[in-house]
């Protein structure tokens, strides 16, 4: 009996090689006889053909003793695999240890998706990932698969803040805004400091901090001296 190892293919593979308990050196025919990529020894190419159904059929003819023709036809199916995915990351930062991984392409029903040696699931998002390196694979119904790798970075990178080196103020004098400290948006800490304001009724050397927490969540600081 001549046959293939499975009915349905996947595009990606490069050899479906047939057995033949039978009777040998028939003539093999494919229907449609365009798209098939076949050797006459029936070895077929899926990666080189064109997706689709085909029927292929195996003649043993009449023999020289009168034995009847004989056919056996088999139908394969060969799958297109998905689309290499698209992917994008959102890096750790420093107030989340983990990353994540998000498929932006192929998405739709019938495709699942997994994160290098995990499950396949439904979702095309894959949250709490390590740093480093990943795959990220991509299956559709038929079970053709296609991957693509992507690599979570950590955004750990504190603000730069600069400030002034010195500020000097007469003790008795108006209270002061305090200003001019880079990036904007920090907070100002320190004795005789409240929201933003310093009062300069004590004499003295007063350390001053500027704290700005980035969007990453890291925090950067610098110091300065009221005198």
């Amino acid at each position: 009996m001549f046959n293939y190892p499975a009915t349905i293919v996947c595009k990606s593979i490069t050899s479906l090689v047939p057995s033949n308990t039978g009777t040998q050196g028939g003539n093999i025919t494919v229907s449609p006889e365009n798209g098939l990529s076949i050797g006459i020894n029936g070895i077929v190419n899926p990666s080189a053909s064109t997706a689709g159904t085909y029927t292929i059929t195996y003649t043993i003819p009449q023999s020289a003793d009168f034995c009847p023709e004989a056919k056996t036809s088999f139908t394969l199916t060969i799958e297109d695999n998905p689309a290499a995915p698209s992917l994008t990351q959102t890096p750790a930062t420093c107030t989340s240890a983990t990353g994540s991984i998000s498929v932006t392409a192929p998405l739709g029903n019938g495709l699942f998706y997994k994160l290098d040696d995990g499950q396949y699931q439904a979702q095309a998002t894959f949250g709490q990932v390590s740093t480093g390196s990943h795959t990220v694979t991509v299956k559709n119904a038929s079970g053709c698969t296609r991957s693509a790798n992507i690599t979570v970075i950590s955004d750990s990178q504190a603000p730069t803040v600069t400030v002034s080196a010195t500020l000097s103020v007469c003790v008795g004098a108006p209270e002061i805004t305090l200003s001019g400290a880079l990036p904007a948006g920090g907070v100002y800490s320190g004795n005789h400091v409240s929201n933003g304001i310093f009062n300069p009724n004590t004499p003295g050397s007063h350390i001053t901090t500027y704290t700005v927490t980035g969007e990453n969540g890291c925090v950067g600081s610098n110091t300065f001296t009221i005198n």
